[in-house]
């Protein structure tokens, strides 16, 4: 019988919660009766059938089939008639609060349409930021593209105005270039060697191209340090085995060195005229790796212009003999002096 206690306890507590939905509404909770009725009419819906279980037992007319005695019968049918009308209250209850479920029905609607307005707004708001961001980014990006080749581009038109001030004077005559000339601008590769060619003797031409060869190859070896990829122009072991010859230089701008002006540290020297090859930033990856690919193409011609002429290839400079650590070592009569402390010059 326990069964049957539970479900007049939850019969109970259904019409606890008619009496709250058919009270008055407080007014901090205006929709108060129809959570009571919700509740009520679960309740219900819920006892019913086991209920109807109990009610065809209680109604049983055949001796051999009954399960109740009198009195449990008559609890039975007095428990069936308090959940008809428990229903019955409901069924009038869910009709006189229809009003106030429509008017929550419609409150509820209007919610969700604010609510999903708002977060149209919000979603388009923040998709205006971010195109404004996004705009931002990229006119800063353009602008600084911009002020760089602006830079460079005046970089290049002030070097080479000064060049041209600079060009009709022999070798010697600017203090800045030591033993050699203004260099000719915008040679190729093929005809700058050409014109070292025809200014050297042949152990002169074998220094120099392998001095040229040796400064790219260190470049690749070690592209992240600058000491390798760098000459001053009033370099002793350059102006000797490079500078000084015609067409020396200009091989050098063709192979892609930017001459620069670089001041002393000490402040007190005037600015020394440096050759430079610079690369891009590394986090730009795919112009960094089309320039690492130029610069060996060009080390790469110049490796067959050397074995076309039975030159042998200097081996690239170990960390510790870059160029700019120490003034080099005197030269022996019989060495020829390259660049990074290595001698060569043999065919």
């Amino acid at each position: 019988m326990a069964e049957f206690k539970t479900l007049v306890a939850r019969l109970d507590e259904a019409e606890q919660f008619l009496e709250r939905a058919s009270a008055p509404a407080p007014a901090a909770s205006p929709y108060a009766p129809l959570d009571a009725l919700d509740a009520a009419v679960s309740a219900l819906e819920e006892l019913t059938p086991r209920v109807g279980v109990f009610e065809k037992r209680a109604l049983e007319k055949d001796p051999d089939k009954k399960v109740y005695g009198p009195k449990m019968a008559e609890r039975v049918l007095a428990v069936a008639g308090r959940l008809a009308d428990a229903a019955e209250a409901a069924d009038e209850l869910s009709d006189s609060l229809a009003p106030l479920r429509r008017q929550r029905s419609g409150e509820r609607r209007a919610e969700q349409q604010r609510e999903e307005e708002e977060a149209q707004a919000a979603a388009q708001a923040a998709a205006r930021a971010q195109a404004a961001a996004d705009d931002a980014r990229s006119r800063a990006a353009a602008d600084a593209a911009a002020e760089a080749a602006a830079a460079e581009a005046e970089e290049r038109r002030r070097v080479a105005e000064r060049l041209e001030r600079i060009a009709a004077g022999e070798a010697g005559a600017d203090p800045r270039r030591g033993a050699a000339a203004a260099p000719r601008l915008g040679l190729s590769l093929t005809d700058a060697l050409a014109a070292l060619a025809a200014a050297c003797e042949p152990a002169e031409l074998a220094s120099a191209v392998q001095a040229l060869h040796l400064l790219c190859s260190n470049a690749l070896a070690y592209p992240e340090d600058a000491r390798f990829r760098g000459v001053r122009l009033l370099n002793e072991t350059f102006q000797q085995a490079v500078a000084r010859h015609a067409g020396g230089v200009e091989v050098l701008l063709a192979l892609g060195f930017i001459e620069r002006e670089e001041a002393e540290e000490d402040g007190e020297r005037l600015p020394q005229i440096v050759y430079r090859l610079e690369e891009p930033p590394l986090e730009e990856p795919e112009r960094w790796a089309e320039w690492y690919a130029g610069v060996r193409s060009q080390r790469d011609e110049l490796t067959a212009y050397l074995a076309a002429a039975a030159i042998p290839p200097l081996p690239p400079a170990t960390r510790s003999l870059g160029w700019d650590e120490a003034k080099p070592a005197p030269l022996a009569s019989h060495q020829v002096a390259v660049l990074h402390g290595q001698a060569g010059g043999g065919r």
